[in-house]
């Protein structure tokens, strides 16, 4: 996640993260994702290694999850929506309000998109009040080759984290999320409000100045203090902020044969540990277990024919 907003996640309820990558959120429970580790998956994560730490990880397809009904208080979704295929857009949509009663997406925007190109992106996105616009990639950026060594140099990067809201696009949303498709991105650069980009660069020039300022006071006051008092404050506040920070990282472990279900007719299944295998036990889809304990929903027919028969 890029932009600097603050999300309305539960204290205590389930949070399901879709493609959470090399970077899942802190907060993040379970973990969704279809690619772990073939070169498709390396290449869809932005060239970083997965990451699944004190989580649930179940490898199944956003479009098709072995969730039930609202079983999570919130879903993220962090730079996901731009991969996923056309074929399969309006029921990966539909999926994340099934399982879940909200939300929070983010995309990179329409400025970004111009600038590097991503090849695995598949749409121009734009979120906005509970509505997701995207509009179909039809053209390779003709600026690339320029700009894409850039994102090589962190102060290039620092730059477009300051000015996080003009590189990306996000939102957060309750109840009910809709998906409009549009013919040509012109439709989506219609949704940006006049002076958008001059507003924020001239917000985020002004904040950068008040943290130059707020840097200088403390500089000031430490320069008063005996180093003796600084030594003593360092050594306290150090240990109880790693404690802090290890116990707000520390979730207890869902199990995953408590919370899913058949993908495909939503009824419960059966497992069996030993054989490394899951049965539905009403469609009789047949589901596995991996080798590295991670059970695997994914089914080799294509999304709409199964959901056509399901």
């Amino acid at each position: 996640m890029h932009l600097k907003k603050k999300l309305n996640l539960p204290l205590n309820g389930l949070v399901l993260e879709v493609g959470g990558g090399g970077l899942p959120h802190v907060r993040s429970n379970v973990l969704v994702d279809r690619f772990l580790d073939d070169k498709e998956g390396f290449a869809q994560r932005g060239r970083v290694p997965l990451v699944i730490g004190n989580r649930v990880m179940i490898q199944a397809d956003g479009a098709l999850m072995p969730f039930g009904d609202k079983k999570f208080d919130y879903v993220i979704l962090s730079h996901v929506i731009e991969h996923i295929p056309v074929e399969n857009i309006h029921q990966f949509v539909a999926e994340l309000q099934r399982v879940a009663s909200s939300g929070y997406i983010e995309a990179p925007s329409i400025l970004y998109e111009a600038m590097r190109d991503v090849p695995e992106h598949v749409w121009y996105v734009v979120c906005d009040s509970g509505v997701i616009h995207i509009c179909k990639k039809k053209s390779v950026s003709q600026w690339h080759p320029f700009i894409n060594p850039l994102f090589d140099d962190a102060d290039f990067c620092t730059v477009i984290e300051r000015y996080a809201d003009l590189f990306f696009t996000g939102m957060e949303w309750h109840g009910d999320l809709k998906i409009e498709v549009h013919e040509d991105v012109s439709e989506l650069i219609a949704l940006y409000p006049t002076d958008w980009a001059k507003t924020i660069v001239t917000e985020g020039l002004e904040h950068l100045k008040q943290i130059k300022r707020s840097a200088q006071r403390k500089n000031r006051i430490k320069s008063l203090l005996p180093p003796i008092a600084i030594e003593i404050g360092q050594k306290i506040v150090r240990p109880i902020r790693r404690h802090l920070v290890k116990t707000g990282l520390e979730k207890p472990m869902t199990n995953w044969q408590d919370i899913v279900i058949c993908p495909i007719c939503h009824s419960s299944l059966q497992v069996n540990l030993l054989e490394q295998s899951i049965s539905c036990t009403q469609c009789q889809q047949e589901y596995i277990i991996r080798n590295d304990g991670i059970p695997s929903f994914i089914v080799e027919n294509e999304i709409s024919e199964i959901l056509k028969t399901a």
